[in-house]
């Protein structure tokens, strides 16, 4: 879970930078999955910043949106679960690191700092779960 929590608040900026699928109307993608040619339900158009042959691009590039945060996680997990590039990361999901390896190698991100990045937060995210269930425990 710590990998994933970090991958979404990474790609959110901890939650204060979700796309809009329209004005006032949040897109729910919480792990910045973009909308390829098959996706059939709706998407948004927004600017991201792409690594092409090492140099940094500007783009406006087609999202997927979702009705819910919960949709996002089910569908980043059927993303990565049902993507053959993204095998190596699945056969080590219970290691948070090297799952984090694994989407990067296998090009989940585009920028070249992307394992570091998300690494970087996923200590920040590990310390709030820790601390979460240090207080959890002295309630009881």
């Amino acid at each position: 879970p710590e990998a994933i929590l970090a991958i979404a608040a990474l790609e959110t900026g901890w939650g204060k930078h979700i796309m809009s699928a329209s004005p006032g109307e949040s897109s729910y993608n919480l792990f910045g999955i973009k909308a390829d040619p098959g996706w059939k339900n709706s998407r948004v158009f927004s600017r991201t910043l792409e690594f092409e042959d090492g140099i940094m691009k500007t783009k406006k590039e087609p999202f997927r949106t979702y009705h819910s945060a919960t949709e996002s996680v089910l569908d980043f997990a059927n993303f990565i679960a049902s993507n053959p590039r993204y095998q190596a990361a699945i056969e080590h999901a219970e290691d948070p690191q090297r799952f984090i390896d694994e989407i990067h190698h296998a090009g989940y991100a585009t920028d070249p700092d992307y394992r570091q990045k998300v690494k970087s937060v996923m200590i920040k995210v590990s310390s709030i779960i820790k601390d979460t269930m240090m207080v959890a425990d002295n309630k009881e």
